[in-house]
């Protein structure tokens, strides 16, 4: 009976031992494969300073690479080579020549003799930074990115911690039969040696020879994608970060047209070409849901003040974004708005619907026909999260792929303002005491794109506009606001208190929009029948900036006399 119970006991305990192999302590290796990495790359530094109770690698041998072992006997079998200048924790010290350390999950014996135990006998680092190479992105009916996992192991069986696109920067550690000890931004863990590659960016750098001098610290950033917890449902499939749909060339720029009064906040990056991460939780590791452009709106929830994020909702996803990059002033002072405007077209249908969530199977939240506007306020992988007509959702980008023409109207129609005798009207809306003044009242004020005389006009206006001014700058240029247009004028030409004014009332010569902006593809504010009175603010050559019954817009010019 006691012989049974020892066999079923010896039986259980080797399941156990196959069930949790790769916890098990660490196997020596086979270093005879891979010797390192070919090619050009960097070097880096250890990400962090040098602290109390760790001891930095050092080879003796002057190799650049010391052997971690299993027992503390070189005949005890090799886990793991490591570069100079990797850190390591010191577990024991023993008095035989050998230190007891441990790397993240890797843990064994080194020889004192690689090793720098003192601030002062740290070597110069001669840790590789590559590239991950997982594989290109597969381009179908969406786009597939393949990704490289990061595991807690060097074992293909092993918790994946993370998972990465092409192009990453890893910092090696060290490696060993065929997997790599790496770094990627805060994360440390084991990835195969076929996702790694030296960096083709270090052509000048060679992989051999004299140490490199110039790394500059990397930042992965907006390019990891990290695995989000096992059993985790939020319900829907989030989407995968995408790098690969980018916006047109050109295209005319949308505005923000839905009327939610809960929204308080609106993306404002420094440069208007780089698009904010919605992130699921508050750290640039963390998954993507959508990059999104400046001028888009964001109710914001609370912001956790020490770590400086925002957790927003945008229409129906909610997550995290960097409160730096996040205007909260009055809408006046919110930027101007780079979300490009596309037109609908599916090419195999005529009505389109708009979806509520990033997913074929969500609901649909309204129907449109192609050529119905779109204001494109963020993307994804495939997706497209877009305002039309005043309704946000989801559409895949391939239903508006199709550029919008910013200049739609003819050339051959051409506004240097109204000609002959008319009325002039004072300002009907609430005033702001800074006022358009021109010494020579026939002069109009160019609303300039950038504090320079020499930069582009938006519109020419009249004795007697009202301007809110957003910021004086030194150069004597006010940054302004018109109806919904923002730019620049010459500080000289602005005065505070009454002016006379010169702005002409007109009247429409046949039924036309008042539209949002300088555009037929803007929205539509009303319809005016023919016989309208409007006061003309400003112009350009095909627009005119008016004030009908109370509130501001544009109207194509050639309806007016």
């Amino acid at each position: 009976m006691m012989k049974r119970r020892l066999a079923l006991l010896t039986a259980l305990l080797l399941v156990l031992g196959c069930v949790r192999g790769f916890e098990t302590p660490a196997v020596a290796q086979d270093i005879s494969g891979w010797k390192g990495p070919s090619g050009s790359y960097r070097t880096a530094d250890w990400p962090e300073p040098f602290r109390e109770g760790a001891a930095v690698v050092r080879s003796a041998d002057g190799t650049g690479t010391a052997c971690l072992y299993r027992d503390p006997d070189t005949a005890g079998g090799i886990l793991f080579v490591y570069y100079d200048g990797v850190q390591m924790e010191i577990v024991s010290t023993g008095e035989d020549g050998w230190t007891h350390v441990q790397l993240g999950t890797m843990e064994g014996f080194m020889r004192n003799a690689d090793l720098a135990f003192d601030r002062e006998s740290v070597p110069k680092s001669l840790i590789p930074q590559l590239v991950i190479n997982p594989g290109d992105p597969v381009i179908g009916r969406s786009v597939t990115v393949p990704t490289a996992p990061l595991r807690i192991e060097p074992d293909s069986r092993a918790r994946t911690i993370a998972s990465y696109a092409k192009g990453v920067p890893a910092l090696l550690l060290g490696y060993c039969d065929g997997w790599c000890q790496i770094t990627v931004k805060e994360k440390t863990g084991f990835m195969e040696t076929k996702y790694l590659q030296a960096d083709p960016s270090a052509a000048s750098y060679q992989a051999s020879g004299s140490v490199q001098d110039d790394y500059t610290p990397f930042d992965p950033g907006d390019y990891v994608d990290v695995v989000p917890e096992a059993g985790y449902d939020p319900g829907y499939s989030y989407p995968d970060p995408s790098y690969y749909w980018m916006p047109p060339v050109s295209y005319g720029t949308g505005e923000w047209t839905v009327d939610d009064p809960y929204y308080n906040a609106a993306v404002y990056n420094p440069n208007p070409k780089d698009h904010l991460n919605l992130r699921d939780e508050p750290d640039e590791t963390s998954l993507s849901l959508g990059k999104y452009f400046n001028g888009t709106r964001v109710i914001v929830h609370y912001v956790e003040e020490e770590i400086g994020w925002a957790l927003v909702t945008i229409g129906t996803i909610t997550g995290y974004m960097k409160a730096i990059y996040l205007e909260f002033g009055p809408e006046y002072e919110y930027p101007p708005s780079a979300m490009p405007l596309m037109y609908l077209y599916n090419p195999n249908s005529s009505i389109t619907s708009l979806l509520e969530m990033p997913t074929q199977s969500a609901r649909a939240v309204g129907q449109y026909q192609n050529g119905a506007p779109v204001t494109v306020m963020g993307y994804s992988s495939g997706w497209l999260h877009v305002i039309i007509n005043g309704t946000m959702g989801f559409l895949p980008t391939a239903y508006a792929a199709s550029v919008y023409n910013p200049s739609p109207i003819p050339d051959t129609f051409s506004w240097n303002g109204p000609t002959g005798v008319h009325s002039v009207a004072d300002w009907p809306l609430a005033p702001t005491s800074f006022v358009v003044n021109n010494p020579n009242p026939r002069d109009r004020l160019n609303l300039r794109t950038s504090p320079s005389s020499t930069a582009g006009s938006q519109g020419k206006y009249y004795n007697g506009v009202q301007v809110t001014p957003l910021e004086f700058l030194g150069s004597g240029w006010i940054k302004v606001r018109i109806g919904s247009l923002t730019g620049y004028m010459d500080s000289v030409y602005i005065s505070t208190g009454y002016v006379a004014s010169a702005m002409p009332v007109l009247t429409t010569t046949s039924q036309v929009n008042l539209r949002s902006g300088m555009s037929t593809k803007s929205k539509a504010l009303d319809s005016l029948p023919k016989g309208t009175q409007v006061i003309l603010m400003g112009f350009t050559s095909q627009w005119a900036h008016v004030i009908v019954d109370g509130q501001t817009g544009f109207i194509f010019a050639k309806y007016l006399k």
